[in-house]
């Protein structure tokens, strides 16, 4: 009984003092090309399917981040947003962005704990090993996005305002009026001097599908909306499924 006692305490011990010691250590940079993931909490790993344990990948640069204009983002090899390297760690790493647009990375993720560990290695050439990650249009489809006017002048509660990519309409008031509806809400409207643009590419419809771009700065009030419109509204699913995995490469499409 006594020896029984003894490798039980030793379990217990093992369980929870060494284990729980052993992977906080796991996760800890030891060399200066290595680095923690954060947010990883805010990407819905699991959602997306983003198994645990080794990965490879990217990082590189998000310079229309509202919150940080320095922000670098991770990715692994199937172009998933993962997290950022930590604000206080970015400055390590600026300098190699002069010369190359991603740079490598492996590393090890948690997805349960919302943690990881990534080591960069700039001595490999990315786009041969991870080809760019492209917005699924055909040739010959437009694809714009526009701000919406006077989005900023409805209430917070009014606009529907988790940041994320959402279904909505074009509603075709007047010759010169289009307002942004989602969830049979108005949102805001197109600015006049780009009505004719929209139209274009509507083909003058009075009602015309779009998608929903709405992202929140550092301040609760400060958010921003945009609206996404194609020639062909049948890339929106694919889209909408785009944008879960890497909102950043929806800042490559034409603004007009």
């Amino acid at each position: 009984m006594e020896i029984v006692f003894y490798i039980l305490l030793a379990g217990v011990f093992y369980w929870y003092i060494i284990r729980p010691a052993w992977e906080k250590w796991k996760f800890k940079p030891k060399h200066t090309d290595e680095f923690n993931i954060a947010g990883m909490h805010f990407r819905c790993l699991e959602r997306k399917h983003v198994m645990p344990g080794d990965f490879v990948g990217y990082i590189m640069r998000e310079k229309n981040n509202p919150v940080d204009k320095n922000a670098i983002a991770v990715f692994n090899s199937e172009h998933i947003h993962l997290g950022y390297i930590p604000k206080t760690d970015t400055s390590k790493l600026l300098c190699y962005f002069n010369d190359m647009n991603r740079i490598a990375c492996s590393g090890l993720l948690d997805i349960k704990q919302s943690r990881g560990l990534l080591k960069v290695d700039i001595s490999v050439n990315v786009d041969e090993v991870f080809p760019p990650d492209t917005i699924p249009v055909a040739d010959g489809t437009t694809l714009a996005i526009c701000s919406i006017t006077d989005f900023g002048n409805l209430r917070l509660n009014e606009k529907s305002a988790n940041p994320g990519l959402f279904e909505g309409k074009l509603v075709r008031e007047d010759d010169d009026v289009i307002y942004i509806h989602k969830n049979r809400r108005a949102l805001g409207r197109v600015n006049k001097r780009k009505v004719n643009k929209i139209l274009d590419i509507t083909g003058n419809s009075d009602e015309y599908p779009c998608l929903i771009k709405i992202t929140t700065g550092s301040d609760f009030y400060d958010v921003d909306g945009d609206f996404i419109v194609s020639t062909d509204p049948n890339i929106y699913e694919l889209l909408l499924t785009k944008y879960e995995h890497n909102p950043i490469l929806f800042d490559e499409i034409e603004r007009i």
